[in-house]
């Protein structure tokens, strides 16, 4: 089978991040039915291909773009193999998770996002989580600013789009 994860990085960097919380996170899709109708039997193929079940309330949102066309057509080996994510997310399970301690600049990173994008508590606790594991997948004994922005970015996704 043609390697997706290339065509499909975010959802592949939260594929290895769901794997590392040893699938105590959930991953779901949104995506825009207008620029991307074919999208909900790409994501049968995609959910097929990694082995998941979307769920529509997820901990991970991760928003789906038709990719471009020279993607799809192109050989594997431009792509990272399910089997390096896979891997790559075994040996950072080995890892020592950092502490949930959040410094200056993530709580300011974090006051942002509760009040520019509404989030309540259980979106709070769940980007601490997901921080908690972007930063064991580094091997980073903090959680730095980044580790929140990404994890930032899962719960924020866009209104408007269709969820699969």
């Amino acid at each position: 089978m043609k390697e997706l994860t290339g065509l499909y990085p975010t959802l592949a960097r939260a594929y290895e991040i769901m794997l590392v919380s040893k699938t105590e996170l959930t991953l779901g899709i949104v995506y825009n039915e207008d620029e991307y109708p074919k999208a909900p039997e790409d994501i049968r193929i995609l959910a097929e291909y990694y082995n998941v079940a979307f769920v529509p309330n997820p901990d991970i949102t991760v928003e789906l773009y038709k990719p471009p066309a020279s993607d799809m057509m192109s050989g594997a080996s431009k792509f990272e193999s399910l089997h390096n994510v896979k891997a790559r997310a075994s040996e950072a399970t080995l890892n020592t998770p950092p502490l949930p301690n959040l410094g200056e600049t993530e709580r300011a990173l974090m006051k942002t996002a509760i009040e520019r994008l509404g989030f309540g508590l259980h979106d709070v606790v769940t980007i601490e989580k997901i921080s908690v594991y972007i930063a064991q997948l580094e091997n980073s004994k903090l959680i730095l600013p980044y580790h929140i922005a990404e994890a930032i970015n899962y719960r924020a996704y866009g209104g408007g789009l269709k969820k699969y």
